[in-house]
């Protein structure tokens, strides 16, 4: 509704009032009274943290803010309605934590807090990466990668995800000389980690 004023006359849709000689009592809101709920606000309602150094959910609640249109700041008032999340902060996986807050005139607002757990660490290769081998043993290059050691901070052991993008040693196993193999790993938040895997065959002087 727009109003106007034109020489002390109050002009609201199409309805004209004139408050000459009214007062200050006459004019004062005699309508109902309005009393919203809080408004909860903090992190726009979505957070990212780190698998090896998760936040806590106090950390969290500290940068959550409850305003109400009477009270004020009534952030005291924040309570936790659900918590998904302070029992898998160190699970990879997407949480939700479900705050409430209450005014004096019982009004409550719920607020979602949805926290993603990421790991971002990529694996680490402990070795051994260079190997030695005969001409006359036909190792297969499976047999060198599986003693490889990698380690990673969410999957634990996983030697057994090495991928060889690159083999120059199996063509050439029965062959004298220094062969490369490209390879990499990754954790099962595919954090990639690349790396060379150097096999020297020599002549077998014993046959």
């Amino acid at each position: 509704m727009d109003i106007h004023i034109v020489e002390n006359n109050y002009y609201m849709s199409d309805v004209q009032i004139n408050i000459n000689g009214m007062s200050e009592e006459d004019l004062k809101y005699k309508g109902p009274s309005y009393d919203y709920s809080p408004v909860i606000s903090g992190y726009d309602g979505y957070y990212i943290t780190d698998v090896d150094d998760p936040i806590s959910l106090n950390e969290l609640l500290s940068g959550v803010k409850a305003i109400d249109d009477v009270d004020g700041d009534i952030s005291k008032n924040i309570q936790v309605a659900e918590d998904n999340y302070s029992s898998n902060m160190n699970k990879v996986g997407n949480y939700k934590i479900v705050l409430e807050a209450t005014d004096s005139s019982q009004n409550t607002t719920q607020f979602s807090l949805n926290v993603s757990v990421i790991d971002t660490t990529k694996p680490v290769i402990e070795g051994p990466i260079t190997f030695n081998a005969q001409t006359t043993e036909n190792k297969e290059l499976i047999y060198f990668l599986n003693q490889v050691k990698v380690t990673d901070n969410y999957d634990g052991s996983i030697y057994g995800r090495i991928v060889a993008t690159n083999d120059n040693y199996t063509s050439n196993r029965n062959t004298e000389g220094t062969y490369q193999v490209n390879c990499y790993v990754e954790d099962s938040s595919k954090n990639r980690t690349e790396f060379v895997v150097t096999i020297v065959v020599k002549y077998d002087d014993t046959k």
